[in-house]
């Protein structure tokens, strides 16, 4: 049974490079880049929570 894929739009998810996909290139960014993205997502929640505490 396939089941469709609905797109979350609360996360950010991140950018994708074209480097992420090349791996002969060095990786030493991605892991900063996830945390940051995870960061970024906590920081949007906290703000809609704000938002809708202040209404």
């Amino acid at each position: 049974m396939k089941k469709d894929y609905q797109t979350d739009y609360t996360k950010f998810g991140g950018k994708v490079y074209a480097s992420d996909f090349d791996t002969t290139y060095p990786n030493g960014k991605i892991a900063e880049r996830i945390t940051y993205d995870i960061k970024f997502d906590e920081e949007c929640r906290k703000n809609i929570a704000n938002r809708i505490r202040m209404n």
